[in-house]
């Protein structure tokens, strides 16, 4: 049977030699790769497939060339990753399976189910219409919580900046990590950017507070294995969110939009390297959810004031176990939500 393996191989070095190692050796008359297909040209491919194979080894969250297979009467064979085993029902649309044998078994018995039987459940289950309205209601529902938000005293809006807007807010979260007492080169612009574009590419986000026009608070968030973590997470000390003194009583509201943009791809809130003074430790948790508080590591940073109000900073290798002046160890925290029963918002 004709195999046709269709694509985009992306620039990065690790997927140019898997490309390189893994597909091309392997290729002859009767397995082809095709690259990129869209449009009439995957519609056909697809509609003329004895079977999409699915082989994904990472958590998929959805799968839309599954659905799209299956709209155009086309068996799935798929490993039991993610959202998969809820596409395809096994027997009746395709096939779940575990390893390659079971895979390569699965194509031998793909003559057992009907093309109707799968256009019939794309046409159930996945619908243009139902899609729509789902996004709509979830436009609706985060138009709610930002009026209602924008609604704080004392001018105060706070708003969230998707991930294509964040390097246009450069310049004013530069002036507010100026502005912000405390505030540790990891939370920069300079530091957390260039984060962004290698660890998160196109996946950090930012719930921003503006009052009278000006920005006050700024929280930057990613969305990793179901989780909300604060943009900077891992190789930074004291990553916490900036706030101009008087705004730290918002970051509720902040924490609030963040989730309402992420609600559907996360299931916990995990906030780690944390400044013990950080507003978000006070925070009550969002309606429905429950909250959980914990000191981390010895933190290797340490403010120390220097002549003429500069500050200087140790390098990593002196900060290790460091102390403070009254002998107590300079300690990270770290705040985790997960959706409970309980909840100290009203």
């Amino acid at each position: 049977m004709p195999l046709f393996i269709a694509g985009i191989a992306f620039p990065y070095p690790e997927h140019q030699a898997f490309l390189r190692n893994e597909i091309l050796p392997h290729l002859n008359r009767t397995r082809r790769w095709v690259g990129a297909v869209a449009g009439m040209r995957k519609q056909r491919l697809l509609g003329e497939a004895a079977c999409l194979l699915a082989p994904s080894k990472a958590p998929e969250t959805s799968s839309l060339v599954a659905m799209e297979a299956l709209a155009a009467g086309t068996p799935v064979i798929a490993y039991r990753q993610g959202e998969l085993p809820d596409i395809v029902e096994h027997g009746r649309t395709g096939f779940i399976v575990d390893d390659v044998d079971e895979m390569a078994a699965a194509i031998g018995r793909v003559g057992r189910i009907l093309p109707e039987e799968c256009r019939r459940a794309a046409r159930e289950r996945f619908p243009l219409r139902k899609a729509t309205d789902a996004y709509l209601q979830r436009y609706a529902e985060l138009a709610v919580r930002v009026s209602s938000i924008a609604g704080l005293a004392g001018g105060a809006v706070v708003t969230v900046i998707p991930p294509g807007r964040i390097e246009a807010m450069r310049g004013e979260w530069e002036q507010l990590w100026a502005d912000t007492p405390r505030a540790t080169p990891f939370a920069a612009p300079a530091w957390r950017l260039p984060w962004a574009r290698h660890y998160a590419p196109g996946r950090c986000w930012a719930a921003a507070l503006t009052i009278d026009g000006v920005l006050a608070a700024w929280l930057p968030v990613f969305c990793w294995q179901r989780a909300m973590l604060l943009a900077g997470t891992g190789p930074s000390d004291h990553g916490t969110a900036l706030f101009r003194p008087g705004a730290e009583r918002y970051a509720g509201a902040l924490i609030d939009a963040a989730l309402g943009a992420l609600a559907s791809s996360i299931e916990r809130i995990e906030f780690y390297q944390l400044d013990p003074a950080s507003p978000p430790l006070a925070a009550e948790p969002p309606h429905g959810w429950t909250a959980g508080l914990d000191t981390d590591e010895t933190c290797p940073a340490l403010n120390l004031p220097a002549a003429g109000g500069m500050g200087l900073c140790h390098s990593a290798a002196a900060r290790t176990g460091a102390t403070r002046c009254d002998g107590s160890t300079v300690k990270a925290a770290s705040w985790s939500l997960c959706p409970g029963e309980r909840s100290t918002r009203p």
